[in-house]
């Protein structure tokens, strides 16, 4: 019996131990800032010496307590984390006005700003979201020759047709016009644009989550529901939600990757939520439970990952190295590995899975054909979409839209992100019946310099009228657009953060809106629901 109480208290000296190291480790981040004005070592090495020693002597007197279930030790390290980062970190605050007017006017001049001039940018803002791995990664991978902006990229299919029996090849090809400005093909005057400011009336905060102690990178809705809900933080840990519409909580806190975690994603029937990490390795968790049903080892440095929307046993994900891997989740292998041009930094399907968009490190768009198995890709081509720039893409999305003057009426859009402080919008037109162009449509401007923001499609508004779509910012508000306006004024915006938001996401009837920030606050808002009145 001595001997057990001789080891608990020696248990209880080193948990109480450790707690003042991490107290310690928090204020040595802020030393030199708190003894700015001295700007002498010694000065702070004073201070981290006196505060050690301070925490000994609570270590010794217990009133340092242990990790419990209920204590307040975790809120003391964030409330203390977030306090002293406020201090100490002044950067300025964010003016959506003038910052937007800035952006306008060097997107007119087609001016870099002198911190994206330099070329070695790529590797700055990559290091910056995927670590060293990815950088040093990225200069071994081969420089294509640039395309001119003004180039058409043309696909060999119809998008009209089915995409399983597409057949896409390389081609570029720079016609004198486009096809909408031919004097043979009269312009038809565009109906006016319907007011869709009533659709994106809120009634307000649904529910507020807490729980990371970090900065979030990713939110995702699963695929068809309204209730279930997953969010990765920096904090190493993946949040699941069964259930947000009526009580709103963390489900499964889901824990075993040691690294910083890079993406994550719902299977087709949200059975399986997969996550990423710099550790290499690939988790695969069944949603019920909470349980990691997968362990997928030495997968290198994946930075993007999605599933085959057909299947729950297709997953694909993209490495530092600049492959892409078709993984069985049925035994854990991968079955094919796709060789691409440069470092993917993220991924999207069209809906029926014939075709994978994905977007580099260079600022270019590379599409490949999926094979009937499913695994096989086929590289068709890789154009720039940021003006010759050499910025990531953080963030692509694919959709529809109605547009009762097209034949067909329904209008393939993609989207993509980049730290250039714009979000840029492509429509894939048919230029002629077998042949398919991506040709840019606008570009709206967002406050986006540092941060990995990923905007999203509004669907069920999109596919109503007008091609609709929310981003977060980083000056901390979450801004709606509607592509067809021509001036770059929000419809709403909502206020509620106060850091960069960094990703947003509806759930499937666009009843509820997520929204994620760098220090780790995630907010559900409900969305009045607007009933039309029916014609008098």
């Amino acid at each position: 019996m001595d001997n057990l109480n001789k080891d608990g208290s020696m248990m209880d000296a080193l948990v109480l131990s450790n707690i003042a190291d991490q107290i310690v480790s928090l204020d040595a981040q802020y030393v030199e800032q708190r003894n700015s004005k001295s700007k002498t070592v010694e000065t702070s090495n004073l201070y981290m010496k006196w505060r050690r020693s301070l925490l000994q002597k609570k270590v010794q007197q217990s009133k340092l307590f242990a990790r419990t279930n209920g204590d307040r030790r975790d809120d003391y390290f964030k409330i203390r984390s977030y306090l002293l980062s406020k201090k100490y970190i002044k950067e300025p605050k964010l003016d959506y006005e003038k910052e937007i007017t800035s952006i306008r006017r060097n997107k007119s001049s087609g001016a870099l700003s002198e911190k994206d001039a330099p070329l070695n940018a790529i590797a700055r803002s990559v290091s910056n979201s995927f670590g060293k791995a990815s950088t040093v990664a990225s200069r071994r991978l081969s420089q294509p020759t640039p395309l001119k902006p003004q180039d058409t990229i043309s696909l060999n299919t119809n998008l009209s047709n089915s995409y399983s029996n597409l057949n896409i090849v390389h081609e570029i090809t720079t016609p004198t016009k486009l096809p909408s400005q031919t004097p043979s093909s009269p312009i038809p005057t565009p109906p006016p644009v319907p007011d869709m400011t009533p659709d994106y009336s809120f009634s307000g905060m649904h529910h507020i989550f807490g729980e990371c102690k970090k900065g979030v990178t990713h939110a995702r809705f699963g695929h068809g529901s309204k209730e279930i809900l997953a969010f990765a933080s920096r904090d190493l840990v993946v949040y699941l939600c069964l259930s947000v519409i009526d009580a709103p909580g963390v489900t499964f806190q889901l824990k075993g990757h040691m690294a910083e975690i890079t993406d994550i994603a719902f299977s087709p029937s949200n059975s399986y939520l997969a996550s990423t990490a710099l550790d290499s390795t690939i988790r695969v968790w069944e949603t019920k439970t909470g349980v990691c049903t997968k362990l997928l080892k030495d997968m290198g440095v994946c930075l993007a990952l999605c599933f085959h929307p057909k299947s729950d046993a297709n997953l694909f994900a993209s490495d530092s190295r600049g492959n892409i891997k078709a993984i069985s989740l049925r035994d854990g292998k991968v079955v094919k590995s796709t060789k691409a041009s440069a470092m993917i930094t993220c991924l999207t399907f069209e809906p029926k899975g014939g075709v994978l968009f994905t977007g580099d490190d260079k600022g270019h768009v590379q599409i490949f054909r999926v094979d009937k198995d499913g695994y096989t890709l086929t590289p068709s081509l890789r154009a720039p979409v940021l003006g010759g720039k050499p910025i990531p893409v953080t963030s692509i999305h694919f959709i529809y839209v109605r547009d009762p003057r097209s034949t067909p009426p329904l209008v393939p859009f993609l989207m993509i992100n980049a730290k250039d402080n714009l979000i840029h919008l492509f429509t894939v037109k048919n230029t002629t019946p077998t042949t398919l162009a991506l040709s840019p449509y606008r570009e709206i401007p967002i406050i986006n310099k540092k941060e990995s923001i990923h905007s999203t499609f509004c669907p069920s508004l999109t596919f109503r009228s007008a091609p609709c779509l929310v981003s977060g910012a980083e000056d901390g508000g979450i801004y709606f657009f509607d592509a067809r306006k021509k001036d770059d004024k929000p419809l709403n915006t909502l206020m509620g953060h106060g850091a960069p938001v960094v990703d947003v996401c509806w759930n499937f009837d666009e009843s509820l809106l997520v929204s994620a920030d760098t220090l780790g606050t995630v907010i559900l808002w409900s969305r009045v629901k607007i009933e039309k009145k029916p014609p008098q």
